[in-house]
């Protein structure tokens, strides 16, 4: 929705993206800036610690906190994406912010490492890609890859999230669909 003349930056849309980790900021920065150019009015950052100079450096518009004070951060946020560039390792910290928070939140990438299911009230997205997906679902990724729609359907049950399946959906021959 566009913005009201009496929203302020709290008010249009603030996103805090979570990760970033050493290495793999490019990540966190896409989103980032992808968040300013869907029109959120507030856009923070939480990363690890040695992250913070380079992601001053590259987000002059964003604010930058570290990742311990993520629980601070959502204060301000109106919706969370988990996972770019968080890394591994990051597993239970992932699993506290989809228990502990109540904000719209998408799961990507490193978000999505050793993701089991959870309970929450907030919608909650899931992004993986093939490969991901398979993982979660204890599957090979080439079946993943010849079974998409009954795929997605199975995570969906099991998440009780959206499940948003990158790549191509490669459909059957008319006639032929089967899921």
């Amino acid at each position: 929705p566009r913005r009201r003349p009496s929203d302020n930056k709290y008010t249009a849309g603030p996103v805090l993206i979570v990760g970033g980790a050493r290495g793999l900021t490019g990540a966190a920065c896409l989103a980032a800036e992808a968040a300013f150019r869907a029109d959120a009015g507030y856009v923070a950052v939480a990363a690890p610690e040695e992250s913070l100079p380079v992601l001053e450096t590259r987000l002059l518009e964003a604010v930058k906190r570290p990742l311990d004070a993520v629980f601070d951060a959502t204060q301000r946020a109106g919706a969370l994406a988990i996972g770019p560039g968080l890394g591994a390792g990051r597993t239970d910290l992932v699993r506290r912010l989809l228990a502990e928070t109540e904000l719209p939140a998408v799961v990507d990438a490193d978000g999505l490492r050793e993701l089991e299911p959870f309970e929450r009230s907030a919608p909650t997205v899931l992004t993986p890609h093939e490969g991901e997906l398979a993982r979660l679902l204890g599957e090979d990724s080439t079946w993943v890859r010849a079974h998409r729609l009954a795929v997605v359907r199975r995570a969906v049950d099991k998440f009780r999230s959206v499940v948003l399946l990158k790549g191509r959906l490669r459909l059957p021959p008319p006639g032929r669909v089967t899921c």
